[in-house]
């Protein structure tokens, strides 16, 4: 069964494929067969011209080494004989600096002493001595001499001119001739291919409901308390197009074992049957294989398993135990480090800042812009009212790795309206955000700090877990920013959640301060999904407040 996907992002099959799985580049498909034939011998004689053009540039640089060389011997046999204190025909004789000059090459024109043009006078060579002049250009040095050339005495090329009688013979250098172009080039290596930040988005379907939308890289994808998961699907974002490759996925289905592999946003499981998932594994192909690591966890059996990576098993298939939910991140691969989901490191102190209330147009771009200054990231409770005025800011959080997510769409305390009216308002600032930035919502905080059984049932409904805090800044009641970075800095412990308003000039005057000094401190600022993920989990309709290690 085929189903159409909705690209978030802007993102799309062609964009994430260098090549298709023929191993046919875009531009080829649609050619005919005598076309394509053309093309090959046009390709095979460009190969031939290019071969016969190095086996030239080779053949030329032997003659001239070999005629170098002998010349070199020659003049050595006509010395006096007496021996040489270097090795090979680089060494200076005498170990002496060559008379005439210090080596600096001004414009192609040697320098003498006494204001000689250098005939007959050695000195400092030009570019490469005996030539024109012109120095040729090394990549990454225009305008400046490679080391070992002339005037260093250890210069390339031979000296023009005769022999000046007041310099010793047995002081005249030799020299190789000079590389070409081609030879420099080759001599430089090419940069390294650039790995940029890359994410996963991934789905689930429920049971009786239905795909989800999308979920950010790193964030929970949960299944309701009332139902479970059947499939998923999986894609990647910011993929270099300069990277081949793509992810791909498969899973264990009860009463079935191990499905085949799929790829990009495909399938996985049995949307119109009733057999839940019991485990996943995922890899990426390709390029991607040899820059990134693929992390993934399950929660099953109400726990989360421990992270596994690069086409392992996450959960216990054959035993009965259903998968309810799936978090996975894609990070960057360290030479000879471990790699961590998120790119965080469990084992050092981690606290989590949270905003409610915004998007405002005056304080959530300055507290983004010090998140970003400082690699740091922060969570976002949205009131969907004011999501909806300010949909660029959403992108933006998405863009620096912050978590967006939810606070009613009116900021309505959840004990003072129906359960249906709760989820109304919950779901509605859901799609809100998720048409603004393309990733879906997966945490709510309870308006006020006030829960209820009802309400509470609703959250876990709707696949949500409740997040309160640990440290309130009181920053909506003081409107000053010396105020709340005490709040903070005095008793900020590891694990903590910090909660602060997006709404006022004064937080963030305050944000200004506190983000450089926990980072300082050797916190690390993380969203509380991330914070969740090394310290036991969260499930839907729980709350929380803080996550100790």
């Amino acid at each position: 069964m085929t189903v159409a996907v909705q690209w978030p992002g802007g993102i799309s099959p062609r964009r994430l494929y260098g090549k298709n799985q023929l191993g046919i580049v875009w531009g080829d498909v649609g050619m005919t067969n005598q076309e394509m034939k053309q093309r090959r011998s046009r390709q095979i004689a460009r190969q031939k011209r290019q071969r016969r053009r190095v086996a030239l540039g080779l053949a030329f640089f032997i003659v001239c080494l070999c005629t170098v060389t002998a010349a070199a011997v020659w003049g050595n046999l006509k010395q006096s004989g007496e021996p040489s204190s270097g090795t090979g025909i680089l060494a200076d004789v005498s170990g002496k600096e060559n008379a005439g000059g210090t080596g600096n090459s001004q414009g192609g024109s040697d320098q003498r002493p006494g204001g000689q043009d250098g005939s007959g006078q050695p000195g400092n060579m030009a570019g490469l001595a005996g030539q024109t002049g012109q120095e040729p250009e090394v990549p990454g040095q225009k305008g400046q001499e490679p080391s070992g050339l002339a005037g260093t005495g250890e210069g390339i090329g031979p000296s023009s001119g005769s022999q000046d009688p007041s310099v010793p013979e047995a002081e005249v250098r030799t020299f190789l001739p000079p590389p070409s172009r081609e030879t420099v080039a080759l001599q430089h290596e090419l940069p390294p291919k650039e790995v940029p930040d890359m994410g996963a988005l991934y789905g689930i379907y429920v049971h009786g409901k239905g795909w989800s939308d999308f979920f950010a890289d790193n964030a929970y994808g949960m299944a309701p308390t009332d139902s479970y998961i059947t499939g998923i699907r999986v894609t990647l974002h910011n993929q270099s197009e300069e990277m081949s490759g793509t992810i791909r996925y498969r899973v264990n289905l009860s009463g079935m074992g191990w499905l085949d592999w799929v790829s990009n946003a495909q399938e996985a499981g049995n949307i119109t049957g009733d057999m839940h998932l019991e485990a996943v594994a995922m890899e990426l192909t390709g390029e991607l294989a040899q820059h990134y690591d693929v992390l993934y966890s399950v929660l099953q059996n109400n726990q989360w398993t421990d992270w596994v990576k690069n086409g392992e098993e996450a959960g216990q298939s054959g035993v009965g135990l259903r998968m309810d939910g799936l978090k996975m991140s894609i990070v960057k691969r360290q030479e000879g480090q471990e790699s961590y989901a998120g790119n965080i490191d469990p084992a050092r102190p981690m606290v989590a800042l949270t905003f409610d209330d915004g998007p405002s147009g005056n304080a959530t771009p300055r507290i983004l812009e010090k998140l970003k200054e400082h690699n740091a990231r922060g969570t976002f409770f949205m009131v969907g009212q004011k999501a909806e005025k300010h949909k660029d800011l959403i992108r933006q959080m998405v863009r620096q790795k912050c978590e967006v997510a939810n606070h009613t769409y009116d900021h309505t305390l959840m004990n003072k309206v129906k359960p249906e009216e709760l989820a109304s308002q919950l779901e509605r600032t859901n799609q809100v955000v998720s048409d603004a930035c393309g990733v879906t919502p997966v945490l709510m905080r309870p308006c006020g700090g006030v829960k209820n059984e009802a309400g509470m049932g609703v959250v876990g409904a709707i696949s949500m877990p409740a997040v309160l805090w640990s440290i309130d800044t009181l920053d909506w009641k003081t409107r000053d920013p010396e105020s709340t970075i005490r709040a903070v800095l005095d008793h900020v412990k590891d694990g903590d959640i910090i909660l602060m308003h997006d709404l006022y000039d004064a937080t963030a005057d305050a944000s200004d301060t506190i983000i450089p000094a926990l980072v300082e401190r050797g916190f690390q600022l993380v969203t509380v999904s991330e914070l969740a993920s090394y310290r036991g989990g969260m499930l839907p309709g729980k709350a929380y407040g803080k996550f100790r290690p």
